[in-house]
């Protein structure tokens, strides 16, 4: 077992079972943590964080049997009283609205740059998928939605970890729900048709000593939710140049644990060089330390891209034609995370954010890192339950601590799973 995976296993052990089995209130019924003079919390609270980066705690013997079948816990910080918006410069931030999930509920939300909360989305799984059974790696899953993507006219996609994908409209109200296995992300082309994210519990030759696997596929709906073509990324690594990579995850249970997938197009493509056409798909493999492309017309991957980060998540094609990914290991740091924005061809790294001595980065699961249109960056720390705004020169301009709880007694701070930054008209087909 790699040191990075009994980390991970370590956190869900200790900070979830430990702490109690972590069960988020229904709905949001957990609101903001009651406020404190803003100095002393903020600073307990960085102490606090840095403590962990700099001493993680430490693998236990148990990890490597159990780590495929670990969910995501919907908290893994014990609760502080530090919340909400925290730092906000409005002379520099990117003016606009947040669209965010959090683990406490089965929701997304729409807030403003102070923190306030100005919609929310939401449905219970079991209204969503009456009668489904939830496998052991999905235990959990079905309290929050692991992302959301806020559609034109306000209609969301919310997805259910390793469970399923729902369509609700402004009102909440359930337009469809399909059981794919849908997982950690979803792409919306103009023309309205979706590319998800999704995997099964197979048998594959090869792998695995011969028990079950968690395989990968990318999904392509229709606007109404009908399926209408399933691609294996495995199948498209074995039938690829790249083949080869397959050989560091054989024996593992989530041999790739794919977390993002953007659809190419556009001048981004021409200008980043890559060997893509537009429809091509830009994949994020955890397991393979890898970013990839994958031409589903082919169903084959025809390029990979490693060694400049560690189970990374949330790989993005730039405007640019740079690529921009948050690296969770921070390429084998022991005490923080880090943002990189790379040239694919040169694989230079042109920008990077890894925060200061004093103010630590680090989220080893999840994590997200978008570029904003003024130029500035948006991180989410996952774990943590912390969203900043930095500038290219790496300053905070904005930060947000997620007030809501998670845990049985509100012990713990939600994890904040996904943050986007929406412009005004986005945020009008919601409000008016």
């Amino acid at each position: 077992m790699t040191p990075r995976r009994a980390f991970a296993l370590a956190v869900a052990l200790g900070l979830g079972f430990l702490l109690g089995r972590v069960v988020g209130p229904p709905s949001d019924a957990t609101g903001p943590a009651s406020g404190a003079p803003p100095e002393a919390p903020r600073a307990r609270l960085d102490r606090y964080l840095w403590g962990v980066a700099r001493n993680p705690p430490p693998p236990t013997p148990s990890a490597a049997e159990h780590l495929a079948a670990i969910p995501y816990l919907q908290g893994y910080t014990p609760a502080h009283d530090a919340a909400d918006v925290t730092i906000h410069d409005p002379r520099r931030v990117q003016p606009g609205h947040n669209f965010f999930t959090s683990a406490h509920a089965p929701a997304a939300f729409l807030m403003d740059m102070g923190g306030r909360v100005l919609h929310r989305w939401g449905i219970d799984f079991a209204q969503a998928f009456p009668g489904r059974a939830i496998a052991p790696e999905n235990l959990g899953h079905d309290r929050f939605w692991r992302n959301a993507l806020l559609l034109p006219g306000g209609e969301v996609l919310g997805i259910f970890e390793g469970l399923g994908l729902v369509k609700l409209d402004r009102e909440s109200q359930l337009l469809w729900a399909v059981p794919i296995g849908a997982h950690h992300d979803v792409a919306r082309t103009p023309d309205g048709t979706l590319y998800v994210l999704a995997r099964e519990r197979v048998t594959r030759k090869g792998f695995n000593h011969g028990s079950p696997i968690l395989e990968d596929f990318v999904c392509v709906l229709a606007p109404d939710g009908k399926l209408l073509r399933r691609t294996s990324i495995l199948e498209a690594f074995e039938r690829s140049d790249h083949a080869s990579l397959l050989d560091r995850v054989r024996g593992g249970a989530d041999p790739f644990h794919t977390n993002s997938l953007r659809v190419l197009s556009g001048p981004a493509l021409e200008r980043s060089g890559l060997p893509a056409r537009p429809g091509d798909v830009l994949i994020s493999i955890r397991q393979l330390d890898s970013v990839a492309v994958l031409d589903l017309r082919e169903a084959r991957i025809v390029w990979t891209l490693d060694g400049l980060w560690r189970q990374q998540h949330d790989a993005t094609l730039l405007e640019s034609g740079r690529l921009l990914v948050f690296d969770n290991g921070g390429n084998g740091s022991n005490d923080r995370s880090r943002v990189v924005e790379v040239e694919p061809g040169s694989q230079r790294i042109v920008w990077s954010y890894s925060g200061g001595a004093d103010t630590p980065f680090r989220s080893m699961a999840l994590g997200a890192a978008s570029r904003l249109a003024n130029g500035n960056t948006l991180i989410v720390e996952a774990q943590n339950g912390r969203a900043i705004e930095v500038t290219p020169e790496g300053e905070i301009v904005w930060e947000y601590l997620n007030p809501f709880r998670a845990g049985e007694k509100r012990e713990l701070v939600a994890a904040l799973l996904s943050m986007t930054r929406i412009d005004a008209a986005a945020a009008a087909a919601v409000l008016n």
